[in-house]
């Protein structure tokens, strides 16, 4: 050892951040030691993810958005710990983020990655979100629902945290691309095998082809579910991608790969409104790359086009069904969905009037229904279909309106291009994918599904994150 290296070592004594640590080690060990004998398939498993989110942060951080996405939460429940049937657990993606949040949080500390302004704000909502679940038990709710209600917006804003070091870096930026490739690809696939092989719908309902489209052909009938909130991602994504160019023959026919499964995908789920999130995020894209954009955004369109057409012939049920739904929103009065929301709604609007400030906690339900509204039966649950008004009602409107207005801002603000052909397609897919999510929010729960808050945490990272180009 050299007289440096000795120097070095004096200049870093053993202090409270190191005896904090073994602390902790000790806690996790202990606790493995206790669970494992129970529990030993379940403790292996997380004894295994744990080196993975400490030693290897972007495998372990695509890893926990690739599980969050494809798999179902029956799926997930089934390998947690203390889970089961009916009964929520510790699920894998809970130790990869909490793992994770910890190492980021001691490299925080010892002023090895950059903390900015950002990071901060997201960890405070993060705690927010951790005492409005104890809020929420302690207003009466189950713990199972309060846990699974605050694990979605607590993913959301970790995934944020975890994606900006990943993102910052020019070499793991660079994985980060071609996982997210790969993720979209196995995304599109996993959608059309789901209406092919009609995969019965889940009771969490995501996952499956849920019955009520009357598309009787040779895909099946019904409307996909699963991966319905991350389908209209993939495809602004990979459109930003090949609107830019890539020099690369095979990432392009990549990319044009996952344009076309997730196209085909977000046709199938015959839902309006995510159709109408996949064409918004394609003109923002558009808008944002400049006019250098339009021919190979008319020539990329032509393909989706193509490959729906195709569909269409395939399958003519299918393009009975869409030309059905597209029409039906000219009639929008007479249609029940609607009306169930509305009244849904103005129930969630008086909750939200009973504890404007302080919020209703998560897993606090309502009811609704009956006397004028008798058509649609007196329902009690702590869902609602309006993103916002759910965060307003469970949050408080106060924490609401702040982290709508981020996200907002994040995902309209304008950056000029860095020159990096890559980066400048990936800040542009982050900016129209983001904002034709938070679209879809004004009538769909992004925010309470654990199958896309993570890639919302991770496209609002890509909005905001200082890079080096």
């Amino acid at each position: 050892m050299s007289v440096a290296d000795i120097q070095l070592v004096r200049r870093e004594p053993w202090g409270r951040g190191s005896a904090a640590l073994l602390i902790a080690a000790a806690a996790a060990a202990a606790a493995f030691g206790w669970t494992v004998a129970g529990h030993p398939l379940e403790a292996i498993l997380a004894a295994a993810l744990v080196p993975i989110a400490l030693a290897a942060p972007l495998a372990s951080f695509v890893l926990l958005v690739g599980m969050t996405v494809l798999l179902p939460f029956d799926a997930l429940n089934a390998l947690s710990f203390g889970g089961g049937a009916g009964v929520p657990g510790l699920l894998p993606v809970d130790v990869l983020l909490a793992v994770g949040l910890a190492r980021f949080a001691w490299l925080a500390l010892r002023g090895r990655v950059a903390v900015p302004a950002t990071v901060l704000a997201a960890t405070a909502l993060l705690a927010v979100s951790v005492v409005q679940a104890a809020h929420g038990v302690a207003a009466g709710a189950a713990a199972s629902d309060a846990g699974t209600e605050a694990r979605c917006v607590v993913f959301g804003l970790g995934a944020f945290i975890l994606a900006q070091p990943l993102l910052a870096g020019p070499r793991s930026r660079k994985r980060l691309y071609l996982s997210l490739l790969a993720l979209g690809l196995a995304l599109g696939l996993w959608g059309i095998a789901q209406v092919v092989l009609n995969v019965p719908y889940s009771s969490a309902g995501d996952i499956g082809v849920r019955p009520g489209i009357d598309a009787v052909a040779s895909f099946g009938g019904g409307q996909l579910q699963g991966g319905l909130y991350a389908f209209p991602i993939a495809v602004v994504m990979a459109f930003a991608g090949l609107v830019s160019r890539p020099r690369r023959m095979e990432v392009r026919w990549l990319l044009a790969a996952v344009f076309v499964l997730n196209a085909v995908c977000v046709l199938l789920t015959y839902e309006r409104s995510i159709w109408a999130a996949a064409l918004i995020g394609c003109a923002a894209v558009v808008i944002r790359t400049g006019a250098r954009a339009w021919r190979p955004a008319v020539q990329w369109l032509a393909l989706g086009g193509a490959a729906v057409l195709a569909l269409a012939v395939l399958s003519p049920g299918t393009a009975a069904v869409s030309v059905g739904r597209v029409t039906s929103v000219f009639s929008v009065q007479n249609d029940s969905s609607a009306q169930a929301r509305t009244v849904e709604s103005e129930a969630v609007l008086r909750a939200i009037e009973k504890s404007p400030v302080i919020g209703a906690g998560f897993g606090a339900t309502l009811t609704w229904g009956g006397g004028n509204n008798a058509q649609f039966g007196v329902r009690t649950t702590n869902f609602t279909h309006e993103g916002y008004l759910w965060l307003a009602w469970k949050e408080s409107v106060p924490v609401a309106l702040l982290l709508a207005a981020c996200l907002w801002l994040a995902a309209l603000r304008r950056r000029r291009p860095h020159g990096d052909a890559a980066l400048d397609a990936f800040r542009v897919g982050c900016h129209a994918a983001l904002l034709a999510s938070l679209v879809v929010c004004v009538v769909f729960p992004e925010f309470n599904a654990l199958g896309v808050t993570s890639l919302l945490g991770l496209l609002t990272a890509g909005c905001v994150t200082r890079v080096v180009a």
